[in-house]
């Protein structure tokens, strides 16, 4: 759909100035000024009058050719859009409690904001941080991936999700990883909590996530 920018867009390609391109199209100099500042709406009527006035070898390019170009470029412009909405994630971001139980918690917490994250293959979640620690910031939003434990790296932030207290219940904490190459397997050490660390080969581990963005609120 072309606007009233559009039209002076083409004048101007075509080199006439509006005293010069109103009467061709029917509008006086006043007119075509209002329709190019887009205060009075382009009809049918102008759009017909315009692809017959402008065609042939007289005017390059012609009027049909210029909306061919305004329809490629839309559809490109849209292209980008799509293709840049596709690389992004929306998360809910919710607050932390410690050693929470994810299937419940989310159910019962309201959330707190939203953030955008690149988009990976793998789940994503993410956290409103309590107060500060070494580890992150009072109010620190911090987004966690689902991993593997050889994606970790040594300080690592991480969520560890092992069995919970009851059966059908999780339980999960916020840790630090260790990574110690070669020198046994890697730990993860809580941060909120004074628990001796869990190795990563932990039995009871059913998820691993470390974080892969952070974003404070301003």
């Amino acid at each position: 759909m072309l606007i009233g920018s559009d039209i002076r867009t083409y004048r101007r390609r075509i080199g006439l100035t509006q005293i010069e391109f109103a009467p061709l199209i029917g509008l006086t100099q006043s007119a075509l000024s209002l329709l190019e500042s887009g205060r009075v709406a382009i009809s049918t009527q102008h759009l017909n009058k315009l692809r017959k006035e402008f065609v042939g070898k007289k005017t390059s390019p012609t009027f049909a050719e210029f909306e061919a170009e305004l329809s490629k470029a839309g559809r490109a412009t849209q292209h980008m859009l799509a293709a840049d909405l596709n690389q992004f994630a929306t998360l809910t971001v919710y607050p932390w409690l410690d050693a929470i139980d994810l299937s419940e918690q989310l159910r019962h917490s309201p959330p707190v904001s939203v953030v955008s994250v690149s988009n990976r293959q793998n789940r994503l979640i993410a956290f409103k941080m309590p107060r500060e620690t070494k580890y992150w910031a009072t109010g620190e939003i911090i987004a966690f991936e689902e991993c593997s434990v050889g994606d970790i790296k040594d300080a690592d932030v991480c969520l560890v999700v092992t069995t919970g207290p009851k059966p059908g219940h999780t339980r999960t904490v916020v840790a630090a990883a260790r990574v110690t190459s070669g020198r046994g397997p890697t730990k993860f050490a809580p941060i909120r909590t004074r628990e001796t660390p869990i190795p990563a080969d932990d039995k009871s581990i059913l998820t691993i996530m470390r974080n892969c963005y952070r974003a404070r609120e301003v």
